[in-house]
């Protein structure tokens, strides 16, 4: 199988134009709302490139062609953004920004909204913003009697809001997702299949077990209004107890908050990272990774948190990637 790569620049295909002077194509994948980049750096030897302008819109596409193969697969849409030029080795490097995340969502507003269920306002801000909304279906009803957004911007608003409910707030595809973490792709439309990697395809390994003080289980606290009194639930069982500060608006969210806490901290029960893997253009963050065929501890279901795809003429196609446990496993 032979490592192949395409790029087109604003629906050209300018490939077979830079093939030969291509140094090393990157694209980095990333969950949540930290921005997905492609960088690209290209021998700028006399008769010197002609540099892109900004705003270029890019498709890049990274895989193997072969007999069994399809070619290369679609990774992301990316914006040009920085372009720089390196010398006396003369390089010409090409920096992008995924697609989706535009301009108007990190300007700082100040207003309130009242009544608002979280589906609410991913749908009054997608509408401000030319983006489709997309809600998990157990955010959509979480309430709030009142919401300040005080010189924040949109998109940290959402993402403040979501984070108390171990969600992540994503531009992607067009849409405004509002999602569990490690179901964006999912509610995106764009449901990741499950990728198993032996050690011969996960390169070289580490997985460090983190010390989560053992907590056993989550209580959050509500209002209860018919029966005027403070109430708690709990997820899990035994001891010790986390518990999350302040009173809930009802047993809905303050169940809601707990079981998305609990998951969290049973997320960061262990993390595995891999190098130097051979590419794999599945390897995506969000997307479920099963190890397998390696020792206890090394082998288990994980969430990819982020994921690197690096294809140059001396190595070929590899791949960087880091996960953690999923929720399902422990």
């Amino acid at each position: 199988m032979t490592p192949v790569f395409r790029v087109l620049a604003d629906d050209e295909d300018v490939t077979k134009a830079i093939a030969d002077r291509l140094e090393s194509l990157t694209v980095q994948d990333h969950a949540g709302t930290e921005s997905d980049t492609a960088t690209i750096v290209l021998d700028d030897s006399p008769p010197h490139i002609a540099r892109p302008r900004r705003g270029v819109r890019l498709s890049i596409a990274l895989g193997y062609d072969g007999d069994d193969q399809s070619g290369p697969v679609t990774l992301g849409q990316y914006v040009v953004d920085e372009v720089g030029l390196s010398g006396p080795a003369n390089r010409l490097t090409i920096k992008a920004r995924a697609a989706d995340l535009r301009a108007g969502l990190k300007q700082g507003k100040t207003r309130v909204f009242d009544d608002v269920t979280l589906g609410d306002l991913v749908q009054t801000i997608a509408a401000e913003h030319g983006y489709t909304p997309a809600v998990g279906e157990f955010l959509a009803d979480i309430y709030f009697p009142h919401v300040h957004q005080v010189d924040e911007s949109d998109l940290h608003l959402l993402t403040r809001l979501a984070r108390q409910y171990g969600a992540v707030v994503k531009p992607a595809g067009g849409k405004l997702i509002l999602a569990e973490q490690g179901a964006t792709k999912s509610v995106s439309g764009q449901a990741l299949p499950e990728v198993t990697l032996t050690p011969k395809d996960m390169g070289q390994w580490t997985v460090d077990e983190a010390d989560r003080a053992a907590y056993a289980a989550v209580e959050a606290h509500y209002h209860d209004v018919d029966a005027a009194e403070r109430k708690t639930v709990t997820i899990g069982g035994g001891e010790p107890v986390y518990t999350i500060r302040g009173t809930k608006a009802d047993q809905a969210t303050a169940t809601q908050a707990a079981r998305a806490k609990f998951d969290a901290l049973e997320r960061g029960a262990a993390t595995i990272s891999l190098s130097d893997c051979p590419g794999n253009p599945g390897l995506l963050a969000e997307a479920p990774l099963i190890t397998t065929g390696a020792r206890d501890g090394v082998n288990g279901r994980w969430v990819i948190t982020s994921a690197t795809h690096t294809y140059n003429k001396r190595s070929g196609y590899r791949c960087l990637v880091e996960a953690e446990t999923s929720p399902e496993a422990v």
